[in-house]
This record gives C-alpha cells, structure tokens and sequence, in this order.
C-alpha cells in the first residue's frame, strides 16, 4: 500500500485499478447493491486502502501543525 500511496495513487485510482469504480457509483443510489458490493473482496480491499490513505494523510497534517 505504501507504494501505491508514494506512486500518486488517489482512492479513486485505486478503484479503477480494481475496477469496481461503476460498482461505487452504483452503490451509492442503491442501498440494497451497496450491502451486496459490501460483501466483495474488492470492497475489502479498497476499505483497507482508505483506512491507510486517511491514516497517512491524518499523520501527514499532524506534523504539519508543529
């Protein structure tokens, strides 16, 4: 993930590269499509890169203010 992260890669690049980009869209008007993506590998693995880009970029500002 740290390479995906220090190559450029946005979450939303990071779905496209999993193409489930349409899938996010998708689930976003339809509550019942979003449980059903909800319970994908690919939607597994793209939480877990959101977690770490927040993460990263929370860690990032922290030592920004000092």
């Amino acid at each position: 993930m740290k390479e995906l992260l220090s190559a450029g890669y946005s979450v939303d690049d990071f779905a496209k590269k999993l193409d489930i980009a349409d899938d996010l869209v998708g689930a976003q008007t339809s509550s019942g499509a979003l449980q059903k993506f909800m319970h994908t590998d690919k939607y597994l693995q793209y939480a877990t890169y959101l977690i770490f880009v927040s993460k990263a970029n929370r860690k990032k500002r922290h030592t920004n203010i000092k």
